[in-house]
């Protein structure tokens, strides 16, 4: 990938610490003025590729996610999933873009299911508190999961 891409700098990890690997101070690459954010797919069809966002298809899949989930300030969100991803990166969007909380953590740190799960059983609304997108039996399907 990076003989492919060429990038200037490339961040590695050595245990717990991070190393950025700076291979030139001047970019020689010419990007587009819309470009916020590069993401690596999965490469489940192949190869990984990288795809390209502009900030506002960023602020656009956020915003999406909140209204469609109903976030509130008072929500919390386990990070389990690597931030390299875009679905891990969106519910770190989604969360502080509504002003919720992220719970940093790792797959294998049980403690943080922990306090995930009490953090979200103490602030997940009734079915009452939920807003009109209710379902026949006056529940939010996407909230309805107690």
């Amino acid at each position: 990938m990076i003989a492919a891409y060429d990038p200037d700098i490339v961040i590695r990890t050595s245990g717990d610490e991070v190393v950025p690997d700076v291979r030139r101070e001047e970019t020689r690459h010419e990007l587009h003025p819309d470009l916020a954010l590069l993401v690596s797919t999965s490469g489940s069809a192949g190869s990984p590729r990288l795809v390209r966002l502009s900030a506002d298809s960023v602020q656009a899949n956020a915003s999406a996610i909140a209204q469609y989930l109903y976030l509130r300030p008072s929500d919390t969100a386990a990070t389990t999933l690597p931030l390299s991803s875009y679905y891990g990166l969106s519910v770190v969007n989604s969360h502080l873009l509504v002003g919720a909380s992220l719970v940093l953590a790792r797959p294998k740190q049980p403690l943080a299911w922990h306090t995930c799960l009490l953090t979200w059983q103490q602030s997940t609304p009734t079915p009452s508190e939920y807003p009109s997108r209710a379902g026949p039996s006056g529940s939010n399907p996407s909230r309805d999961w107690r």
